[in-house]
């Protein structure tokens, strides 16, 4: 695809331009080809002469299909991604498979419920390792996991044995080993949501450093090596599904479609399994390209906007060096450069269209979009910045994936383990927990705590216990909230704390190396500050 195929307009912004619909024929004779890469040119698409952006969405402000959601208890939300049944599926498929080990004694489902619960207390206590749990090191020690009734050597046995497969291997599907929990998570992310208008598509890349061929690596990610997860996200976070890098693709028939990259395809994909059309999705560069675009508009029936990599196709009219972008972008302040492929003719109302802009590291960024803006601009954003109303749009819908990665990354039972499957696994039950707390605030989660997220995995906790039948702890003598209270090392000097207690009590300003994760106090750890703070009143 050349730059020719690129048409800009220019007007003035005083000047008055029907806007009542016209032929295609009419709107191609407002379009001036860009034959100059100095020449001056602008254009304002919503104002042109032509067939205006008729497909509107109907989609309903209900994002749920559950009713009395706005109710449910975290560990509803839990079942509701990973229910009861699937739970029994994995205790049949550790039993049957672990029977011939001499160590190995019949998995219960109440002893699952506490396995899990033990697994979502070391994510919020984070101790060095596990087994700091059942020790006596009273720095990290649990005396209430050991009232539940499972040893640490048992703790770990469920963990080896633990499988989440039939035993029988599909050589066609190279996650086999993890289909059971990828396809319920899957099916139930897509049962509980309805999506609204607005989607995000992005990227998640759980870190592995073991071996195997699904994990990639790429620049500028945090982790050496990772799996490759594609998903599409409601705007605040909520997973509504999601492909694994090598997984089989829907067959699908046409030239148009073979002649896109694969990643385009696998986001072909993802938007297929959307259940209305007319959806608006954003997405980042790497997703971005003119021909992907056109087909999910005409085939897929989707509106979809992203910033634009350099080198993919950029007319000259944009393409913005760093050398030159501030000053034209400054000349552009009243009227931006807007370039256009008019695609009218294959489809009444597709016109591609792309901008340019400064990024917040002053650095040029190019946008591409399928949808219809006002390209105007206006102030917004938490800087209250003067930008353009797409670039807004994008900046409020696009970092659905960031929120769910950040709430991952905060508490995640994943423990190290050379098992790849361990790692998908452990990734979809921290989908499940993340997604029930991402829904729960979207109903307006009563603030009861400073970290609502930890909160929400001492309720989790609190019902796994109850439903494993445990009734002999009452709330004295199993209070989570001193789960989370465990001290954190500070690093540098310079971060070190006071000690609230020495400075109370002595009035002396003694600097510790410590402080509380839970209360985000410095207390000293070789006295008995930390014991008199957490103890004592006042």
């Amino acid at each position: 695809m050349g730059t020719s195929r690129w048409k800009v307009q220019q007007e003035s912004e005083s000047e008055e331009i029907d806007k009542s619909e016209d032929s295609t024929e009419q709107s191609e004779s407002t379009w001036i080809p860009e034959e100059d890469d100095n020449f001056p040119v602008y254009a304002n698409i919503p104002r042109f002469n032509g067939p205006k952006f008729e497909p509107k969405s109907t989609h309903s402000r209900k994002i749920f299909n559950l009713t009395n959601a706005d109710q449910f208890s975290p560990l509803q939300w839990f079942l509701e991604y990973l229910p009861v049944i699937f739970w029994t599926k994995i205790i049949d498929f550790t039993n049957s498979q672990a029977q011939g080990n001499p160590d190995w004694e019949v998995l219960s489902i109440s002893e699952l419920w506490i396995f899990l619960a033990i697994l979502f207390l070391i994510a919020l206590k984070s101790p060095p390792s596990y087994r700091y749990l059942w020790k006596t090191d009273w720095k990290y020690e649990c005396p209430q996991i050991k009232k539940l009734g499972m040893s640490v050597r048992r703790f770990e046995i469920i963990r080896k044995h633990l499988k989440f497969n039939d035993g029988v291997e599909n050589t066609n599907d190279v996650y086999w080993r993890v289909r059971t929990i990828i396809d319920e998570l899957r099916s139930n992310c897509k049962r509980v949501l309805k999506p609204p208008e607005n989607l995000s598509l992005d990227e998640m890349s759980p870190a592995f450093r073991g071996r195997t061929k699904l994990t990639i690596s790429m620049r500028n990610k945090k982790s050496k090596r990772h799996f490759n997860i594609r998903g599409i996200t409601t705007t605040n976070g909520s997973l509504y599904t999601f492909y694994l890098r090598k997984e089989k693709l829907d067959d699908v028939d046409g030239e148009e479609y073979e002649s896109l990259t694969p990643i385009s395809k696998s986001v072909v994909h993802l938007v297929n399994q959307l259940p209305d059309n007319w959806h608006h999705i954003f997405v980042d560069n790497l997703y971005s390209n003119v021909a992907l675009f056109k087909y999910l508009y005409i085939h897929c029936k989707t509106v979809i906007s992203g910033t634009w990599r350099d080198g993919k196709e950029i007319p000259s009219c944009l393409n913005l060096t760093s050398s030159q972008a501030k000053e034209n972008v400054k000349s552009q302040e009243n009227q931006r450069v807007i370039a256009a492929i008019d695609y009218t003719s294959e489809e009444p109302t597709l016109i591609v269209t792309g901008c340019a802009f400064l990024g917040t590291k002053g650095k040029p960024v190019h946008f591409l979009s399928t949808g219809r803006f006002e390209w105007t601009l206006m102030q917004g954003g938490s800087k209250n910045k003067n930008k353009l109303d797409a670039i807004h749009d994008y900046n409020s819908f696009m970092h659905g994936n960031d929120i769910l990665d950040a709430i991952l990354a905060q508490y995640s039972v994943y423990f190290r383990s050379k098992r790849w499957t361990m790692r998908l696994a452990s990734w979809g039950i921290d989908v499940a927990v993340a997604c029930g707390f991402i829904n729960a605030t979207y109903f307006g989660l009563e603030r009861t705590s400073d970290c609502l997220h930890a909160a929400w995995i001492e309720k989790l906790i609190d019902g796994l216990i109850e439903k494993a039948g445990i009734q002999n702890l009452n709330n004295n003598e199993l209070n989570l909230n001193n789960f989370v209270h465990y001290p954190v090392h500070l690093g540098d000097r310079k971060h070190r704390k006071r000690c609230v207690v020495c400075y109370k009590n002595n009035k002396k300003d003694s600097r510790t190396y410590f402080k509380c994760n839970h209360c985000d106090v410095g207390l000293c750890l070789d006295k008995s500050c930390w014991k008199d703070y957490h103890t004592k009143q006042n």
